[in-house]
């Protein structure tokens, strides 16, 4: 069976309408064109992002957004697909789904919702394959409140986005969480913060309308520029991870000859297209099997 390990499709608006795939290492392009849904009936609205997890009822896949319907189902925001029908997630969200990933073990859903499962929250929730729990109180949010992403590493959940902290704790875009309480991680800077990752033990961050991006070493951040001899960022949309490189998708163009490429990697003389690269923005990619799948719109 496919295990879906990405913590989210797609914080943007679009809709995802390309999907390609190339293995990892090759520098040939890889074909675009639809990914056929096998006769799969889906959401009525925007999907934001999904996650491959058990949650006690079999392995199955969860998508969030920003949605009343999946298939026939009537849900709020979040659905569980098992491989052959749609299912409600607790009462689901009273807001839209940005972000999920899994945590010991449960889901993590966080976003632009105040409740789930009908009790307050606070923006990020914990299901735990029965119900809805709050973390802590939530996050305290600026306006407008927003979790855009979230990552785990050694054991604790980073949560970034347009947020100022968690009730009795002041931290600025990105807020840690170690499974019973949540710790400061504060930016000492003014940037809201759409994408995080981590790599070789350094924390970037991002924002989809910037081309400079973040970077905490352990000791200091640093501000880098993804703009490189031959390409232009306009914006980052997605970062991750495929291999032993740092990847970023976005509006990326290649000045000569000058086409959009869309997807990059971070090499030792600076970022370069993978491949040809793709004719659309990348909003998202995982790797999968030794192969790399993009999708964007």
């Amino acid at each position: 069976p496919l295990e879906i390990r990405a913590n989210s499709m797609c914080h943007g608006t679009s809709i995802l309408i390309q999907l390609c795939m190339f293995a990892v290492g090759s520098s040939d392009n890889c074909p675009t064109g639809w990914k056929p849904g096998s006769g799969v009936a889906g959401v009525n609205g925007i999907v934001h992002c999904s996650l491959g997890h058990d949650d006690g009822s079999g392995s199955s896949l969860f998508v969030g957004g920003d949605f009343t319907l999946a298939g026939s189902t009537e849900v709020r925001n979040i659905a569980r697909w098992d491989g052959k029908e749609w299912h409600d997630v607790g009462g689901g969200t009273s807001g839209v789904v940005f972000t999920l990933v899994e945590y010991q073990g449960d889901l993590i859903a966080a976003g632009a919702f105040s409740d789930a499962g009908g009790h307050f929250v606070g923006r990020i929730a914990r299901w735990d394959g029965m119900q809805w729990n709050v973390m802590g109180g939530g996050v305290v949010y600026g306006s407008p409140p927003f979790v855009y992403d979230m990552e785990v590493h050694d054991d604790i959940l980073y949560v970034a986005g347009r947020i100022t902290g968690a009730p009795g704790v002041t931290s600025n875009g990105i807020i840690k969480w170690n499974g019973t309480e949540w710790l400061p991680f504060n930016l000492p800077f003014n940037y809201l913060v759409t994408e995080i990752q981590w790599h070789n033990s350094k924390l970037y961050v991002a924002n989809e309308f910037l081309s400079e991006y973040k970077k905490w070493d352990g000791n200091q951040w640093l501000t880098e520029y993804a703009d490189s001899e031959n390409l232009y960022f306009n914006g980052i949309s997605f970062l991750g991870v495929a291999g032993d490189k740092l990847i970023a998708g976005g509006g990326i163009w290649q000045l000569a000859p000058e086409q959009r490429v869309g997807i990059a990697e971070l090499r030792e003389g600076g970022w370069q297209a993978i491949g040809a690269g793709l004719p659309f923005t990348v909003e998202y990619a995982t790797e999968i099997d030794g192969e790399l799948w993009a999708a964007g719109g």
